[in-house]
């Protein structure tokens, strides 16, 4: 599948990109391909994206992987790769970053999911030509350094259609906890609640 966007917003004017995404992806053939052709890159039941966004003051890349009934179990196992610049907070320097997030969710049963995941990011601020003069700049963009978190989450789902709900409930719980290694220690909590009726 491919697909794209082009959008407006009053933060970053004119944005746009591009989703390509493989529904029936197989790892394993990545060491055939050279060999065998393309092919041999699907019927493995996997799923495999690649997202890009590009605007006026923002760029993000984006590739995730996920492969369900890992080993013939419950486990759905997955990756995302992920890397963006922004210059939403100020027009004097860029936030760069690189996160990778390692993921694995059971269903308990057909309504019921359990996952856990870890998550590593990497920031680092950029102060812009002209702007290292600033010595309050130069203080608060001290901000950068590796996040190093596990999480967990318990979610709910009796809608009518994974991809498009139009009637049914969606509730998910999730903790994470930073501080593993890394620069930065915190906890975070999240819980979202979704309605749907047509």
């Amino acid at each position: 599948q491919f697909s794209a966007f082009l959008g407006y917003s009053s933060v970053e004017e004119i944005f746009g990109g591009f989703t390509i995404t493989e529904n029936n992806f197989n790892h394993e053939g990545l060491y055939r391909m050279w060999r065998e052709g393309l092919r041999t890159l699907r019927g493995g039941g996997e799923y495999l994206s690649f997202t890009t966004q590009i605007g006026q003051k923002s760029r993000s890349y984006t590739i995730s992987w996920t492969k369900p009934y890992f080993m013939d179990t419950k486990w759905t196992i997955g990756f995302d790769l992920s890397k963006s610049c922004t210059r939403y907070i100020s027009k004097e320097y860029d936030l760069d970053t690189v996160a990778l997030v390692l993921r694995a969710n059971y269903n308990i049963n057909q309504f019921v999911r359990f996952g856990v995941q870890y998550r590593l990011k990497n920031g680092y601020v950029d102060l812009h030509h002209g702007a290292h003069h600033i010595s309050e700049l130069q203080k608060e963009s001290n901000i950068h350094g590796l996040i190093s978190a596990i999480g967990t989450s318990l979610a709910y789902d009796s809608t009518d259609h994974p991809i498009k709900p139009s009637r049914g409930f969606r509730s998910k719980l999730f903790v994470e906890y930073a501080g593993l290694g890394g620069d930065h220690q915190f906890f975070g909590a999240g819980y979202l609640n979704s309605y749907y009726f047509p």
